[in-house]
């Protein structure tokens, strides 16, 4: 082109998908939960939480995923910030990482203290918790009536290892 360069890049110009999107789970109660095996060990050093989520909108204390702000809970917050506590620790990731009305792949990794939120697949922002291990926990439950789950889910993950952008 007269510019010179022969690439374009265009995020998000292309979704695939097997099955309509409405199959996610999603809750119409605020107090409905699907709670599952605890997925991590006590003293666990690093892990990744991964999704697709489409969030009907962003206010305090949505989407929960987790147990309680004690051992580990991700919630999100108004203005779309996201919030991990972990041991009674938290940290933020910035406003509007979390958009509501569109799907998105969200992932929070933890490794020794090391918090990454990435939206897409890229890395938004890194941040320090005072937490190093997780500690023990008794039930993972995914929305609830403190945190009630406010959109879709769909393919969540959990890994015993924080993962990268690579």
């Amino acid at each position: 082109n007269n510019t010179g360069a022969d690439q374009l890049i265009r995020q998000r110009a292309l979704i695939v998908t097997n099955a309509d999107s409405k199959n996610g789970l999603n809750f119409s109660r605020d107090e409905a939960s699907v709670t599952a095996r605890v997925p991590f060990t006590t003293g666990q050093e690093a892990f990744t939480i991964d999704w697709w989520m489409n969030a009907e909108w962003t206010s305090d204390n949505t989407n929960g995923i987790g147990e309680s702000l004690e051992t580990l809970l991700l919630r999100t917050m108004g203005g779309g910030k996201m919030q991990l506590f972990l041991g009674g620790n938290s940290v933020n990731s910035y406003d509007n990482y979390v958009v509501p009305g569109e799907w998105h792949h969200y992932a929070v990794t933890f490794d020794k203290g090391s918090v990454t939120f990435y939206r897409d697949g890229v890395k938004q922002v890194v941040r320090t918790i005072a937490t190093t291990t997780l500690p023990a926990m008794s039930t993972f439950r995914i929305g609830g009536a403190a945190t009630p789950f406010r959109g879709n889910m769909d393919e969540m993950r959990v890994w015993n290892s924080a993962l990268t952008e690579e």
